[in-house]
């Protein structure tokens, strides 16, 4: 799982799997990333954590880096706390 977390300032944080490193990246960056990491494991999933108070432009450019990249399997979900 690709996990990208998006703080409410837009800051965007990535981790990989179970790692516990994580690493800060823009919008921008994710579709080279998402095709690097995927021709590693074509079962990828991406998992996008969105904060509450995030504006919904933060998300949408997240989802269209991913949607160039061609990304199919993606999870949405409110980030907790």
């Amino acid at each position: 799982i690709l996990h990208i977390i998006i703080q409410a300032n837009g800051i965007v944080d990535l981790k990989r799997g179970e790692s516990p490193q994580v690493q800060q990246v823009n919008p921008s960056q994710i579709e080279g990333i998402w095709r690097q990491d995927v021709t590693g494991n074509d079962n990828l999933i991406a998992a996008v954590k969105t904060h509450r108070d995030a504006p919904y432009k933060y998300m949408i450019d997240v989802l269209d880096a991913l949607h160039s990249a061609g990304a199919e399997r993606i999870s949405l979900q409110l980030l907790e706390g």
